[in-house]
Order: C-alpha cells, then sequence, then structure tokens
C-alpha cells in the first residue's frame, strides 16, 4: 500500500529515500548547479531526490502534488509524435 503525500513527508529523511527507491517510478532527470535532479511519481505525488555531485549523497527530498512543479522538465521530456 503505498503513503499518500502527507504521511510520506511525515518519514523520517533516511525512510524517505528508501520509500521512493522502493516505491517510486522514475520519470525525468534534470540539472540544478551541481546537483542532479531525479524526478519520481508515487502514486499520488511526485518526489524530487538532489543528487550533490561531488559526493553522490541524496541531500535533499522534495515531494509536491502540483503539476505546475514538473515545468522544470518539459525540456527534458520527448514525447513520440503521432
Amino acid at each position: 500500500m503505498l503513503l499518500g503525500h502527507l504521511q510520506f513527508r511525515a518519514l523520517p529523511y533516511e525512510q524517505q529515500g528508501s520509500y521512493i527507491i522502493e516505491h517510486g517510478r522514475y520519470l525525468a532527470h534534470r540539472w540544478h548547479e551541481n546537483y542532479g535532479v531525479n524526478l519520481y511519481w508515487v502514486g499520488s505525488f511526485f518526489c524530487e531526490i538532489w543528487l550533490e555531485q561531488d559526493c553522490l549523497e541524496m541531500e535533499q527530498f522534495r515531494s509536491f502534488t502540483s503539476f505546475e512543479c514538473l515545468d522544470a522538465y518539459l525540456p527534458f521530456l520527448h514525447l513520440p509524435e503521432y
């Protein structure tokens, strides 16, 4: 059973990373300064995992439910033409 957005945010930091890796579906990647940002979809919300490139560790999670937050990924999405 998947957690809701608020339940996910209530998890300790270490458990958030494990939860996203186990239950999330990878969607896209982008760069922001020295960070690689991976986007995942987890049922009722999206989550970004920010990876600092010098040490390659999970630095931060940003979860959201608004589709407007996906705008940063539009340049990186390549959809097939029909």
